[in-house]
């Protein structure tokens, strides 16, 4: 796993919860444009074409939704393995932040010390991690 994988865990995730948010609005938009059913692979027949367009949109972004999830899960798994080379407080600190996905604050509550703290841990495993030039497998 490389340091830029790590990083790509809260960014799928934020993208995850901003496509979460576009999902419920189409569905909205289709539930008061009339019974369009999302669940089908692709709308057909009698279903007016805004509904179809919207019903579709829905399907391809769960789509997408799923695969953003299975790579986020694949990453979460690598870096749980990667994490296990730590110990303690460095250990909570980087689960809590990339595999947990908390905001700063949140970890910094968690664990129980001030942020400034918390900071010089994560940075502190970080570079026990990645202070080599090669990514570990």
């Amino acid at each position: 796993m490389t340091r830029d994988e790590l990083f790509e865990i809260s960014e799928i995730t934020r993208r995850l919860d901003r496509m979460e948010e576009h999902l419920e609005e189409l569905r909205e938009v289709a539930r008061s444009a009339g019974s369009v059913d999302t669940t089908k692979e692709r709308t057909t027949g009698a279903d007016v074409r805004a509904g179809m367009a919207v019903a579709d949109k829905i399907i391809d972004m769960e789509s997408d939704m799923r695969l953003f999830k299975g790579r986020r899960d694949s990453l979460r798994a690598e870096a749980r393995k990667l994490f296990a080379q730590l110990d303690g407080l460095e250990y909570d600190i980087m689960m809590r932040r990339y595999v947990d996905v908390l905001r700063w604050t949140d970890v910094s509550k968690v664990v129980g010390y001030d942020m400034r703290y918390i900071y010089r841990l994560h940075q502190r495993a970080l570079d026990k991690l990645f202070s080599h030039s090669r990514p570990l497998p």
